[in-house]
């Protein structure tokens, strides 16, 4: 009898210490997941979130700036969170619970549209009048391209927003001009009085993030031998910031920056 009731507290202990490892294991798990989070968030409310995507579902890519390797995260919308133009003044991204960069702490904006025929790594699926827009935002350590699309413009709207993307920038006499115009591009498409377009509604898509600045979170992925090597290749040619800008100073269509030549006084 006293074996038996041995044998029965030895189970308890071991179902209990079974249960104990099962739910730390689930909440590691949980922990591991959270780190690996991209949220597009309201900068003054942490309950508010417009788009959510997790780490591992992302990959390299080379579409969103042509020849030079991101890590794209695609993003999924909230069901009950309606995200307008207006509202991108006061978001910021996260990563990992973590701020990774805001639209107000951005240095450098630029924007321009995605052509039908592009071979873009969106993850939408756009109607024929939908129009997808990107938007890179950055400082001195950082730099992150959001793919956004609208879905409810007339084609008259479509038709005049592209033609400002395309021009806003025309007369820039440097890279820094630039970012300073889509700068203020920006601004006036939020807030202006006469923006048609600050209360239009967008879809956040996806979010391709400098590799040199999500360096660790890619290490921490299990990967093929393909993709190890890629991103290797990738990081090494992502570490030249002047290379990066130079790229989306040909997106954008203005002089790349690092190139002005300067003559001696005669």
């Amino acid at each position: 009898m006293h074996r038996n009731i041995a044998l029965s507290l030895a189970k308890i202990i071991h179902d209990n210490s079974a249960n104990q490892i099962i739910n730390r294991n689930i909440q590691l798990n949980e922990m591991v997941e959270s780190f690996r989070t991209v949220r597009c968030m309201y900068t003054h409310c942490d309950d508010v979130s417009f788009a959510c995507g997790s780490f591992v579902h992302g990959d390299l890519t080379d579409s969103i700036v042509q020849d030079h390797g991101m890590y794209f995260v695609p993003m999924s919308s909230k069901r009950f969170e309606t995200m307008t133009v207006n509202a991108l003044g006061m978001m910021k991204l996260e990563l990992g619970g973590c701020e990774y960069l805001s639209i107000k702490d951005a240095s450098e904006i630029a924007l321009w549209y995605v052509m039908e025929n592009d071979n873009a790594s969106d993850g939408t699926d756009r109607t024929t009048d939908a129009m997808l827009m990107r938007l890179m935002l950055g400082n001195n350590s950082k730099h992150a391209i959001l793919t956004f699309v609208f879905d409810d413009l007339a084609p008259c709207e479509l038709d005049s927003l592209r033609t400002q993307v395309l021009s806003y920038c025309d007369d820039a006499h440097s890279y820094g001009d630039a970012m300073s115009k889509g700068q203020d591009f920006l601004r006036k498409l939020m807030y202006s009085k006469e923006s048609i377009y600050k209360d239009k509604t967008i879809r956040i898509v996806g979010i391709a993030f400098r590799l040199s600045s999500v360096q660790r979170m890619v290490e921490s992925l299990s990967r093929d031998d393909d993709f190890v090597v890629a991103f290797g290749t990738w990081l090494m040619r992502d570490k030249n910031s002047l290379s990066f800008k130079r790229k989306i100073a040909k997106l954008i269509g203005v002089d790349p920056p690092g190139t002005t030549l300067f003559f001696n006084a005669v």
